[in-house]
């Protein structure tokens, strides 16, 4: 995990608790698919398989052209090919920051 990593999951940790909500876990059985909202947080658990097997899964991401600016400012081409968005990085330690000197 990284250092981020744990100021975003201490951020999200206290939302869950100011707003007063639980996290739930989906288990799903071979062929099902999940669909939900872009902006509903949302992770992988870590794997508690005994064997330390992995998760064979699909990921896709879809995202409106409002999304991404026209001029290809982002847009960045992998080593592998292909194309991907490099979205600027939020600074999650400042909002954090920012929302707890609020309170």
């Amino acid at each position: 995990m990284t250092k981020d990593s744990h100021f975003h999951t201490g951020y999200i940790r206290a939302e869950l608790d100011k707003h007063k909500l639980q996290p739930e876990e989906f288990h799903a059985k071979k062929g099902d698919v999940l669909i939900w909202h872009a902006q509903l947080y949302h992770r992988g658990a870590g794997i508690r398989d005994a064997l330390n097997r992995t998760r064979r899964s699909l990921v896709a991401h879809y995202f409106s052209t409002i999304d991404f600016p026209s001029d290809g400012a982002h847009v960045r081409r992998h080593d592998a090919g292909g194309l991907y968005y490099a979205r600027p990085r939020l600074d999650l330690r400042r909002q954090w920051r920012r929302r707890r000197r609020r309170r």
